[in-house]
């Protein structure tokens, strides 16, 4: 499988989760990868991006300084054949492998990101721990499809 990062890659990313408002992707905030592998605001290129994106085979994940990677949804918008050179990539003194041993809801998540990362997307937004376990259940065939329906409405 191709990797999709690159430079030029215009982007939106979603946290999973406890959201980091402060140094982690902004909801509905369009990125490009610099030439540097670096990450940027299409529109506030002057504003710091505190994290690096992470590919691996079909998941994402963002990191910021030496915390462990997190999970986040990408969303493609473009490609542009002019990306911006970029300020450097964070820089890290360790790297680590992590083992998700996170919450439920955040398996839960990985559960429905699989079947669509954009249904993932609308179980965080409605932060219903019902709804969310009854995607997840269903994602894993668990629960039927009606059963389902009949908890997410």
């Amino acid at each position: 499988m191709a990797n999709i990062k690159a430079p030029g890659l215009q982007f939106y990313a979603e946290q999973f989760g406890t959201l980091d408002l402060e140094r982690g992707p902004k909801r509905n905030e369009l990125y490009v990868v610099c030439h540097d592998g670096s990450i940027q605001s299409v529109h506030e290129p002057s504003r710091p991006v505190e994290w690096e994106l992470i590919e691996d085979g079909p998941e994402w994940f963002y990191r910021v300084n030496q915390h462990p990677r997190k999970h986040c949804v990408v969303r493609f918008y473009s490609w542009t054949n002019n990306p911006p050179p970029g300020r450097g990539s964070p820089t890290h003194a360790e790297v680590t492998e992590q083992k998700d041993e996170g919450s439920e809801v955040t398996s839960q998540l990985k559960s429905i990101a699989k079947i669509d990362p954009l249904l993932a997307q609308c179980a965080v937004i409605l932060d219903d721990p019902v709804q969310t376990a009854a995607m997840a259940k269903f994602a894993e065939g668990k629960m039927s499809y009606a059963e389902m329906r009949g908890l997410c409405g």
